[in-house]
Formats: structure tokens, C-alpha cells, sequence
């Protein structure tokens, strides 16, 4: 063990024997970390969603519609292009000009996500029991756009029933000529009120339970939760890969070679310098989650989950290492491996944005990426308070990963 513990040391030293390699080791990661992280500081409750309206109706039906979309959620910022006086923070211009035409710049520009136009005729139709339309305009890529949907589809429906609920009942009294056209009236007046009331205080609620963090926090938890486990991710993967150059350089220079005649096992010699690069990624991973637990990662709740993940992930990572070591027949050749391999599967598995706002069976496929199974554990650690038993089917996959690495890297190498 000494002898193998002198190999992983040497090449630690080599590694970091000159300044420029320490630089790239330590602070590009830092800085990729720091830029995406306060990058994405304002993305979640915090950053401000606007919905523009156009609202072509000017009706009673069409206001409660724009006040019920205002009260669906506390994200949405609701701006009625034709409001006298608007929300400050809708950024309208003081003269609106054409409206449709403000839209698509606005639009286009993001300073909103989306945009409805209410139909002229909006209340009419609902009232003779006609299909109104809602026109809703976005960007389908943003996220955020589909969250405005389905505020305005809900705030369209509990009008829309409301009105629904009234009219049927006004319907039953008039049939039945026992109410003049007044009482109608004032009949569908009470039960269009009683059913818009209804929705104040639904039969069933969803309770939602969330980790508690201080305001002060609470952007952090968002955005360096996910800039510091994913660049982690995705630099100790570059850099332990890179132990699959430096084999295929000494055997070139002969170096390997001359290590294989002294009385060390051979194997004593391969698993020193895995050592070195699995060492090394530890000490990137201790880094990187140190600094963006500081800056609020929400990781630091479960200790000893986030060190099992680092350990099993790296230990994933450098398995790979030798099977790429194994394969290889030049530097040039490992180094364009190692980058086409790292920049495929850091985004596959989510390292430069969170997995959730892919498609499904985006995400399915992102699993085959090591990567994806690290970062599942750290957002059950930071986002959902996991325990350590909540993040054993990750730890699972990545051990799956080492082992069947190391299986073929140990059958392909060659020590001649």
C-alpha cells in the first residue's frame, strides 16, 4: 500500500507542477460555477413572470377573467395593455401604440413570457352559451410559458364554469315560468356569485411541504443547487478522463514501461495512478460544493449523502478512465475522447441545466450519463431534504457503473 499510495503522490505532483494547470484544475470550475450560478439567481418564485392582455371585450366577464388569472398565482405579473394605469413592474410604455404589434416585441425580446387576447364578444358568447376564445401566445421553448398556461386555462375554466353553473339554473327558472325576466336575472346574478366564491375555498387542497431556507438564502437554493453539483459533475469527469492521455503519453515516452521492470505488481502500479486522478477529483468535488454551499446549495443538511455521492461518482468516473485507457493508441486521441465523451454526457445528464425541464423521454435517455444519476442525488439532498436511503438508487447506478467499467477496462488493458 505505501508503495502504492508514493505512485498516486508523484503523479498528483506532476499533475500540478506547473501554474497554468493549477489555474485550470481550480479556477476555471470555480468561475463556470459562479457565472451560472449567479447567472441563474433569478430564475424560480423569485423572477417575475409578466402576462400581457389585451383585453378587446372591456366587459364584466373579461375583467373577473383578468382578476382571476392575477389571483392564480403570485408569479404572474398580470399587464393589461389598455389599463389606465398598469403595474409598474409590467415595464409597459407610457403610449402603447398598436397593441398587437407591442405584444410581439415584447414577446420577442422576452420581456414577457406570454400574451392572451380576449376576444371582442368575449362576455356575449359566454352568456348565450357559446364558445368564447382566449388567444394564448409564447415562446414554447420557456418554461415559464407553459406555467402562465396553465394559470390562465384554470382562471378560464372557474369563470368559465361559474358562468356555465348560472346560466343552467336561470335556464331551469325561465322554463318553468314561474319567475318574471327580473328574478332571472337576479337568480343568475346569486348563483354565477356562489360559484365564483366556491373557488375561494375548493373541497379538496394540495398542502405542499418544502425545505425551509431564509430569504436571505433562498435564491441560492435555486441556483447554486444546481450550478455546483453539475459543474462538479462535468469537471471531474474531464479531468479524471484525462488519466487515459497521460498512460498512452508514458508508454510512448517509454516511461510505462520502465515502471513495469521495477519490483512493484503491475496492478500495484495501474491502481496508483487511478488513485492519483480519483484523489484529484475528490479534491474538485470538496472544492466546488464547499463554495457553492456557502453561497446556499442547500446540500450541507445530509453530509454524509453528498460524500457518498462524491465518492461513488468519481469512483464511477475513474472505472471509465481505464476502460478509455485501454483503448486508446494515442494523446490525440484519448484528449478528443475525453472532450467529445464529457461534453456529451455533462449536458445529457443535466450538468448545464436541470433534467425536469426536458421532455421525458429526454430524460430517460440522460440516465445512460453517470452524471444523471449524481446530480438525482443531489437534488433529493438539496431540493427534497432526501436522506441517505432516499439516494441509494443513485449510489446503486453509479457502483453499477464502476463495476462494469472496470470489469472491461481490467479485460481490454494491456500492460506490454
Amino acid at each position: 500500500m505505501k508503495k502504492l499510495w508514493h505512485i498516486a503522490l508523484n503523479d498528483i505532483r506532476i499533475a500540478f507542477s506547473e501554474r497554468s494547470d493549477v489555474l485550470i484544475f481550480f479556477a476555471a470550475p470555480v468561475a463556470i460555477m459562479l457565472v451560472i450560478g449567479f447567472g441563474t439567481a433569478g430564475y424560480g418564485d423569485g423572477a417575475v413572470m409578466r402576462l400581457d392582455v389585451l383585453d378587446l371585450d372591456r366587459s364584466e366577464l373579461s375583467a373577473e377573467l383578468i382578476e382571476a388569472i392575477a389571483e392564480g398565482s403570485e408569479a404572474v405579473t398580470v399587464c393589461d395593455l389598455l389599463a389606465p394605469d398598469p403595474d409598474a413592474d409590467c415595464d409597459l410604455p407610457d403610449e402603447v401604440g398598436d397593441p398587437e404589434e407591442l405584444i410581439r416585441q415584447r414577446l420577442e425580446s422576452q420581456v414577457s413570457y406570454a400574451a392572451i387576447v380576449i376576444e371582442a364578444g368575449f362576455e356575449e358568447k359566454l352568456l348565450a352559451g357559446e364558445q368564447a376564445h382566449i388567444s394564448f401566445r409564447s415562446d414554447p421553448t420557456l418554461t415559464a410559458s407553459a406555467v402562465i398556461r396553465r394559470v390562465v386555462e384554470a382562471a378560464a375554466t372557474r369563470v368559465g364554469g361559474a358562468v356555465t353553473a348560472a346560466s343552467a339554473g336561470a335556464d331551469a327558472m325561465r322554463e318553468s315560468g314561474l319567475a318574471d325576466d327580473e328574478a332571472v336575472d337576479e337568480l343568475f346574478s346569486a348563483i354565477y356569485a356562489g360559484a365564483a366564491n366556491a373557488w375561494e375555498s375548493p373541497p379538496a387542497t394540495v398542502e405542499v411541504t418544502m425545505p425551509q431556507q431564509s430569504e436571505e438564502e433562498e435564491w441560492g437554493y435555486r441556483s447554486f443547487s444546481q450550478a455546483g453539483p453539475g459543474t462538479a459533475t462535468m469537471f471531474v469527469m474531464m479531468n479524471v478522463l484525462g488519466v487515459a492521455a497521460l498512460i498512452v503519453r508514458e508508454r510512448q515516452q517509454w516511461t510505462f514501461q520502465r515502471l513495469m521492470v521495477m519490483p512493484v505488481r503491475r496492478w500495484v502500479i495501474m491502481a496508483g495512478k487511478l488513485l492519483a486522478r480519483y484523489s484529484m477529483g475528490l479534491i474538485q468535488f470538496a472544492i466546488l460544493l464547499s463554495i457553492s454551499e456557502l453561497l446556499g446549495a442547500g446540500l450541507g443538511g445530509n453530509a454524509a449523502g453528498v460524500v457518498l455521492l462524491a465518492l461513488t461518482y468519481t469512483l464511477a468516473v475513474t472505472s471509465m478512465a481505464l476502460f478509455l485507457a485501454a483503448i486508446v493508441r494515442s494523446p490525440a486521441q484519448a484528449e478528443g475522447i475525453t472532450l467529445f465523451v464529457t461534453m456529451t454526457l455533462a449536458p445529457l445528464g443535466g450538468a448545464w441545466w436541470p433534467l425536469e425541464l426536458v421532455p421525458r423521454w429526454m430524460q430517460v435517455i440522460g440516465h445512460v450519463s453517470p452524471i444523471a444519476w449524481a446530480l438525482d442525488g443531489f437534488h433529493e439532498l438539496s431540493w427534497f431534504g432526501g436522506s441517505v436511503i432516499d439516494i441509494l438508487p443513485s449510489i446503486g447506478a453509479l457502483l453499477l457503473y464502476a463495476a462494469v467499467f472496470f470489469a472491461l477496462g481490467v479485460w481490454r488493458f494491456r500492460y506490454e
